[in-house]
């Protein structure tokens, strides 16, 4: 991702992205990387770990329960089916309103001489103020 955004042409990519997208794209990836890839590998082997040991247990405490596991699994595999695109479409509008609060922060930071000058301070605070409203409200 981090070729692409470089090789990108300045006129066309830097121009229409605003830099809170690059920003959050960049921040999210790699808090992924250094936070979440190591408890996920962690939590899949221990879950997978848990299953077959229940399943192995129940199959030998009580053999006819291997009837319902079919049904169990399908349903499982129906329910996360239908639950997928709802948590891909919340996170797709968590990430599409984090780009603008990244923005408004950083004009505030790069801008907050001009901003102190003209003694909009509170202005900016309602706008950074809507801005995490609709976070919050999208996640």
């Amino acid at each position: 991702m981090m070729q692409s955004v470089f090789r990108a042409p300045m006129n066309l990519f830097f121009d229409v992205t605003p830099t809170g997208r690059v920003l959050n794209k960049f921040s999210k990836d790699l808090d992924q990387v250094d936070n979440m890839a190591f408890w996920s590998f962690g939590a899949c082997q221990s879950n997978i770990t848990r299953v077959a040991s229940t399943i192995l247990l129940c199959a030998w405490v009580a053999p006819l329960t291997m009837v319902a596991l079919p049904i169990v699994l399908f349903s499982s595999f129906y329910l996360y089916s239908w639950f997928a695109p709802a948590f891909k479409d919340q996170t797709r509008l968590q990430s599409i309103t984090k780009s603008p609060i990244l923005s408004q922060f950083q004009a505030s930071i790069n801008g907050q001489q001009t901003i102190r000058a003209f003694n909009k301070q509170e202005q900016f605070q309602d706008a950074t103020y809507v801005l995490l409203n609709n976070n919050v409200i999208a996640v």
